[in-house]
């Protein structure tokens, strides 16, 4: 999930630490400084701390407010890949990345799993596999 912001603002070449004096927006409910861990082309860990301008655990939200042009986003792809290709939104810093994520899958049942419900998981299983 590389940081990504509105296309007015060209991608950075410089140091990822220059993120911190950025507007940026966060997948938070916190107030306050947070830290975003990134990892070099190189295997280089760094962690940029900083107070985003606006914090909001909706994906599309934060997208919307970054393709206004409120501050940078750090989104996962597949949230923000139509607007990439538009060119709505530009990657910034774009040899840094953070670990990819991990999607949980919850259900209750008290039958064990149905057959549906075990297609439905090995659809998604293989719909995030071949996700770029």
């Amino acid at each position: 999930m590389p940081p990504s912001t509105k296309s007015s603002v060209p991608s950075c070449t410089g140091d990822i630490a220059d993120l911190a004096s950025l507007p940026t927006l966060a997948t938070t409910d916190q107030a306050g400084e947070i830290v975003w861990e990134f990892k070099g082309a190189d295997g280089m860990a760094r962690a940029v701390r900083h107070e985003p301008r606006m914090t909001c655990v909706d994906f599309a939200a934060l997208r919307d407010a970054a393709v206004a042009g409120l501050g940078i986003a750090l989104l996962p792809d597949h949230t923000c890949r139509e607007q990439l290709a538009k060119g709505e939104l530009v990657r910034v810093f774009p040899g840094w990345n953070t670990e990819e994520g991990i999607v949980h899958l919850v259900f209750t049942t008290r039958r064990g799993l149905p057959p549906a419900m075990r297609a439905f998981i090995d659809h998604l299983a293989a719909a995030f596999r071949h996700m770029p």
